[in-house]
């Protein structure tokens, strides 16, 4: 959609992953992504970025922490089903960056996002992006329990870095939706993750002149539809 001040916006739709006897349990399926704003790289490629207006959804700060050792340290006191973090720095050739959500209590259950370069394919467009995001998904819940999602499969693909590998990675997480940006480049899923699993991982790696801001997100919407009432 175009918009009055000249942004052009898309919403996608995020597929349910569950099964379903809880999709009809919970009397839903599937979800929309946030509002993104399209935009053209330096590269010509097409990026994407959530909206400024989600910014006004950023509640209690989280975190506000710089140096690798420092980002990893405050990565493992934050918590929180819904959250609004972003990431950034200079990326090196050695390691990459872990970043684990939806961590359980005892460590054995999350969600795993990496970030590391990766040599060209080709001189343009995507073929020419030098980083490599993967979504690991397999240890999301307890085999077998309810929380499982069907779908566990990793999802990876190549994202765009700036100079000298600079990259600003911005992950929202909204209960079982994931949204990720790596320098405009989306990734999104849906996951199966038991309530309480809310932790936060992260292993800065080679990031040079890291910097995580976190905050909690509060609602959207103040007055709920109830659906049994229309």
């Amino acid at each position: 959609m175009l918009l009055p001040d000249g942004r052009r916006v898309t919403i996608g739709w995020m597929q349910p992953n569950a099964t379903r006897a809880r999709r009809l349990e919970a009397g839903w399926a599937g979800s929309m992504s946030v509002p993104r704003e399209i935009s053209l790289g330096p590269d010509g490629t097409v990026r994407f970025h959530p909206i400024a207006e989600i910014d006004s959804l950023r509640s209690q700060v989280l975190a506000d922490a710089a140096g690798a050792r420092e980002v990893t340290a405050a990565g493992a006191r934050l918590g929180g089903d819904s959250l609004d973090l972003v990431l950034t720095g200079r990326l090196g050739e050695a390691e990459g960056l872990v970043m684990d959500l939806a961590v359980s209590a005892d460590g054995t259950r999350r969600t795993r996002l990496r970030l590391a370069r990766r040599t060209p394919s080709g001189p343009k467009g995507q073929d020419a992006w030098t980083g490599w995001l993967s979504l690991d998904r397999s240890a999301s819940a307890a085999p077998g329990s309810p929380w499982e999602a069907p779908d566990r499969r990793e999802l990876a693909g190549p994202v765009p870095l700036g100079p000298e590998g600079q990259v600003h990675l911005r992950v929202l997480r909204d209960r079982s939706s994931l949204e990720v940006f790596v320098n405009g480049q989306p990734l999104s899923a849906r996951l199966g993750t038991a309530p309480g699993d809310d932790g936060v991982r992260i292993d800065a790696g080679s990031l040079a002149d890291a910097r995580l801001q976190a905050w909690s997100m509060a609602d959207a919407y103040t007055t709920r539809l109830d659906p049994a009432a229309s």
